[in-house]
């Protein structure tokens, strides 16, 4: 993850944070950098001690509270929306949670419950509060929170590994672990793919 000034590299041990264009250590922590917001000035990691949210230029890692779950049961995925202020967690029971102002996660009344929620890997969330989820078969689930009712369900030719939202809103990008991307209307059309 890049932003103007900050860097954030993780590896199999864990993550570091640099400054830039100086390549100055500004962190290096145990544990796995679950969400980063578009400019890397706020994160989502986990480690033993459980899921944290960072300030990364205050240099701040506040425990999140995960109500009836041990530390080592972080969320499974997260993701900020475009602006870096909503944060959508997607827990081990299969339930999605938001983030209250003391950093506790608040389970959402709707839905009950993702179906194949073990097999997730990776999510986006809109501006507007969209949810969209990519699992292992390959297929790409939106949610909407005011309606309350899943917009689209399509199944890819491969799998996704990563989904972000156009930061207008009206478009979906799903990278593939084997490099390539489709490029999805919000309604789930697929509008365009290919390699690179």
């Amino acid at each position: 993850w890049i932003s103007g000034r900050i860097l954030a590299i993780a590896d199999s041990h864990g993550f570091e944070l640099r400054w830039l264009p100086s390549m100055g250590l500004m962190a290096r922590r145990q544990g796995r950098i679950l969400a980063c917001s578009p400019q890397v000035e706020r994160m989502v990691t986990l480690d033993r001690s459980g899921p944290q949210l960072v300030s990364v230029e205050k240099g701040l890692f506040q425990p999140i509270e995960m109500e009836g779950q041990s530390p080592d049961q972080g969320p499974l995925l997260a993701a900020f929306d475009p602006s870096g202020q909503q944060l959508a967690l997607l827990l081990p029971s299969g339930h999605l949670a938001g983030l209250d102002e003391n950093h506790r996660a608040i389970v959402q009344a709707w839905p009950t419950g993702i179906d194949g929620h073990q097999h997730a890997k990776c999510l986006a969330l809109a501006g507007d509060g969209a949810l969209v989820i990519g699992f292992a078969n390959g297929t790409v689930r939106s949610y909407n929170f005011k309606s309350q009712k899943v917009e689209f369900a399509v199944r890819l030719a491969q799998a996704p590994s990563a989904l972000e939202i156009h930061a207008a809103g009206d478009r979906i990008i799903a990278r593939t672990v084997g490099g390539g991307f489709f490029l999805l209307s919000r309604a789930g059309e697929v509008l365009l793919s290919g390699d690179g």
